[in-house]
């Protein structure tokens, strides 16, 4: 009973600690590819080449072309667009993730009480079902309270090509026993 006990919260150990894949997607740089990362309703940023930055909800998506209501509609021309970002935040990702770990750790609380048998009150797939919903309840309130406290970010879903968004320069002064002077630097 002991060893069948180990044996299944190892498994639901080593399951939980499995390390998830994430692959960030580069932004794309022609509006026409705009439709498979942004979709109408979606809040998003949108810089102009000026510099100007509108944030609001998007309500057209055409191919040369975005609108973005943000309390009055904006309509950007694909050629004056420097950077595009979507807001992401899904509090459905923290509660289906808590439902999962919660509904395992519920199944494996389950599993443990039925390996004592005859202990208690419950027999045969009872206790799985009962502590799998405990679980699974307890596990998508947690996975909502994270999704809540978690702040939105902003991913970059479009950016003019040749626009960067991580162009630097730095000024440093030089100081040496043979020189002064100031040295400059660029990184694009």
């Amino acid at each position: 009973m002991k060893t069948r006990l180990a044996a299944i919260s190892t498994l639901v150990a080593a399951v939980l600690c499995l390390p998830t894949f994430v692959a960030a997607q580069e932004a794309v740089t022609t509006f026409d590819q705009l439709r498979t990362r942004l979709r109408i309703g979606n809040t998003v940023r949108v810089t102009d080449t000026e510099g100007r930055e509108v944030k609001g909800k998007l309500t057209e998506l055409r191919d040369a072309s975005i609108t973005v209501d943000s309390g009055v509609p904006t309509t950007f021309e694909a050629n004056h667009v420097r950077l595009i970002q979507n807001r992401t935040k899904s509090v459905a990702k923290y509660v289906g993730l808590g439902a999962l770990i919660g509904g395992a750790i519920g199944v494996a609380m389950g599993m443990a009480y039925n390996s004592n048998e005859g202990s208690g009150p419950f027999d045969g797939a009872e206790p799985l079902l009962i502590f799998g919903a405990i679980g699974l309840g307890i596990g998508a309130g947690g996975g909502a309270g994270v999704g809540a406290a978690v702040p939105a970010k902003w991913k970059d879903v479009f950016r003019m090509p040749g626009a960067s968004g991580n162009a630097r320069a730095s000024i440093a002064p030089l100081m040496t026993p043979h020189a002064k002077g100031v040295v400059l630097s660029f990184s694009f």
